[in-house]
């Protein structure tokens, strides 16, 4: 997923996002087997933790700790996916 974490460094608007989450479905559909949670208890689960453990991440890359993450939108995003079609 290498390819994926420098397309990411590179999202900066809705679109980029949306161009990104794009790659993440392929990569997933064209190449399963580099997945590690391949359902989605273990991936929502393996989110979690990162998400708990994000700090030490951007400090280990020398990325700056994000501080105005819209966690709101987020929490949207996710609850939305679970009823929309």
């Amino acid at each position: 997923m290498d390819d994926l974490t420098n397309d990411a460094l590179e999202i900066n608007s809705k679109e980029d996002f949306l161009a990104f989450f794009d790659k993440l479905i392929t990569q997933f559909e064209t190449n399963p087997q580099s997945w590690e949670n391949k359902d989605l208890r273990s991936y929502l689960n393996a989110m979690y933790s990162w998400i708990e453990d994000m700090n030490g991440f951007y400090k280990n890359t020398g990325l700056p700790i994000p501080q105005h993450v819209d966690w709101k939108t987020f929490g949207h995003i996710l609850i939305a996916a679970t009823m929309y079609e």
